[in-house]
């Protein structure tokens, strides 16, 4: 009998679920979705992030699958290190994002929102010296996040500050060596992904959540999703419904690859929509159903209301010729001088990140 999950556990409570994109099911909050929001963004709260797909990849044709399939020069990728990564079509567009991570010279993980294994398999089959291995099962994923969540893990696993690892950076506690720390996040503050095997993930998210240190909630996806959206994050199930071109999602850092298509010219936007604009369910946009054309050249990929504004905020492209049009033609973020009229109000654009949100990624 297989070790009990953390959705097991949840499942025990009857926490309620939503699916988020290719049929997976995680929770969608444990209290209150405000009260998650307001603990992520001032003290620390606890996700489970199980549902990602984690592939690893062992041998010196690694590197070589890696520069085929996605973005990244994983060549120059130092031992310990995260690289956010996409993945390309044959066409150079991006299907979808990832991470990956360099255990060793030819050793990686490669993180996904759901699993691409049958894709791997069939990419790696010219390739001789390469072992592809599905260790999704064998590990949980919780997410840390929060200005205190730093010290919530030197209080609970004992460990220093100093031994925590840098932004996209990942090590094991001396301590805790079966555990993987990584320094990354979805929600534009400190935060930290936690690799824990099976077996002992329950106990630390009871540890974790339990801790007298600082107050931590217990969080579902419905606060990440307000979250990520106000640090202008994107969702696979949303934002990449369709291919998107590198240049699209802000990726100029990989423009030298000489990889990017003659789609149209597009570019991924913040949204704000103002008291009086209609508003929608927060679980409805998690649906592909909400990617739609608000106004000509606009399509709204993600919407949420957000806490700190008081008003739904929301991630979406535009055709960059409407920049200029809509006010937004600074180097710097900035809302737009000018509303954009739509059947659901007015509508003001900006340059991610949103500039009127502390972020502290």
């Amino acid at each position: 009998m297989q070790t009990p999950a953390l959705s097991d556990y949840f499942a025990k409570r009857k926490i309620p679920l939503l699916e988020l994109g290719q049929k997976l099911l995680l929770p969608a909050e444990f209290s209150s979705l405000e009260q998650e929001y307001w603990a992520v963004r001032r003290s620390v709260g606890l996700f489970d992030f199980s549902f990602m797909s984690t592939v690893e990849l062992i041998g010196s044709d690694a590197i070589t699958l890696l520069k085929l399939i996605q973005n990244r020069n994983c060549e120059e990728l130092p031992i310990g290190k995260i690289a956010y990564s996409m993945l390309l079509n044959e066409n150079g567009d991006v299907w979808l994002d990832a991470t990956v991570w360099r255990l060793g010279q030819h050793h990686f993980y490669l993180i996904t929102g759901y699993s691409i294994l049958p894709f791997l398999l069939k990419a790696a089959r010219p390739y001789r010296d390469l072992h592809l291995a599905d260790i999704t099962r064998e590990y949980q994923v919780i997410a840390v996040q929060g200005p205190h969540s730093g010290a919530l893990l030197e209080a609970v696993l004992g460990v220093n500050a100093i031994d925590l690892p840098q932004y996209f950076s990942f090590n094991q506690p001396p301590n805790y060596p079966a555990l993987t720390i990584a320094r990354l996040g979805y929600t534009g503050e400190l935060g930290y992904e936690l690799l824990v095997p099976r077996a002992e993930a329950i106990a630390l998210w009871q540890q974790l959540q339990t801790a007298e240190v600082f107050p931590t909630l217990e969080c579902g996806f419905l606060a990440a999703n307000i979250l990520r959206i106000e640090a202008g994050f994107i969702l696979f199930c949303n934002e990449l419904i369709e291919p998107r071109t590198l240049a699209s999602l802000g990726k100029v850092f990989a423009a030298d690859r000489g990889r990017e298509s003659d789609g149209k010219q597009e570019i991924l936007v913040g949204l704000h929509f103002p008291p009086g604009t209609k508003v929608e369910n927060n679980a409805t946009n998690l649906a592909p159903e909400l990617a739609h054309e608000i106004a000509p050249h606009i399509q709204v990929t993600s919407r949420a209301f957000s806490p700190q504004l008081g008003y739904e905020i929301g991630l979406g492209f535009i055709a960059t010729t409407s920049l200029v049009k809509a006010g937004v033609n600074g180097p710097t973020p900035a809302i737009a001088a000018n509303p954009l009229i739509s059947p659901l109000g007015r509508v003001y654009i900006e340059k991610l990140p949103f500039s009127c949100l502390c972020l502290k990624s």
